[in-house]
């Protein structure tokens, strides 16, 4: 994750680089997958744990609803 920074608040991705920060023009859904991810690197998500982390427990997501997403 070097010179990916999140600002939390703001819901806001920029990648620093040598000309500077570059704004990541993310979609919601597709900020909630990047922040479950981000936040144990180290760790294997199943499809169910993502799908439930990013949309929720109580909603139906097809496997398609989340590769086009991570696409």
């Amino acid at each position: 994750f070097a010179g990916l920074l999140v600002d939390t608040e703001r819901r806001r991705v920029t990648l620093a680089g040598p000309r500077g920060e570059t704004p990541l023009l993310l979609r919601p859904k597709e900020y909630d997958l990047l922040r479950v991810l981000m936040r144990k690197p180290d760790v294997v998500l199943t499809r169910t744990i993502i799908v439930e982390r990013v949309w929720g427990e109580d909603v139906y997501v097809s496997d398609n609803t989340l590769d086009r997403t991570v696409s």
